[in-house]
């Protein structure tokens, strides 16, 4: 197996992030509110960093590849090397959904019935690879103080809003 890639329970005894899209598209899109708070999340995994471990599920690296190619126009190339860079030099890890993804995707739709398939996949991602970090600007995610509470007590999950980080 690819030593970048994540399948449920890792050796590694740093705590997991993981990082939604909207994060890493902040830092690279040119009207972003949130480039210096994103930049900054993104700036602290390193392969060398004894406490943190970045983690992308690939629900979010598509959403990511769609982002870049429909909507960056010239800065493409870019925008796939910093990707590249943050998972192959600097460690950033990539989850890949398991059946228990499936599984946690019913239950986050009973605690919330009103998130956008693709936002139940991601989130169900990291919960299923025990993260202890999602890191988000999604406002579905962050102004819902209840359904943030409720992850936490069931899953061990903090929804952190990138843009106060």
């Amino acid at each position: 197996m690819n030593p970048s890639i994540t399948q449920g329970v890792s050796n590694d005894k740093r705590i997991k992030e993981h990082i939604d899209a909207n994060v890493f598209l902040e830092t690279i899109t040119d009207d972003s509110e949130f480039v210096a708070q994103c930049t900054r999340i993104l700036g602290k995994f390193t392969s060398s960093n004894p406490i943190y471990i970045g983690v992308f599920s690939t629900p979010s690296l598509g959403e990511i590849t769609q982002n870049i190619i429909f909507k960056l126009g010239g800065a493409r190339a870019m925008a796939f090397e910093f990707l590249y860079k943050l998972c192959k030099d600097r460690g950033v890890k990539i989850f890949t959904p398991t059946l228990k993804t499936y599984e946690i995707i019913e239950e986050l739709r009973l605690l919330n019935g009103y998130l956008k398939s693709m936002d139940t996949l991601i989130l169900a991602c990291a919960i299923a690879d025990r993260a202890r970090i999602f890191v988000t600007l999604d406002t579905d995610f962050i102004g819902n103080e209840r359904f943030i509470a409720e992850v936490k007590e069931k899953y061990g999950l903090l929804i952190k809003n990138a843009s106060k980080v």
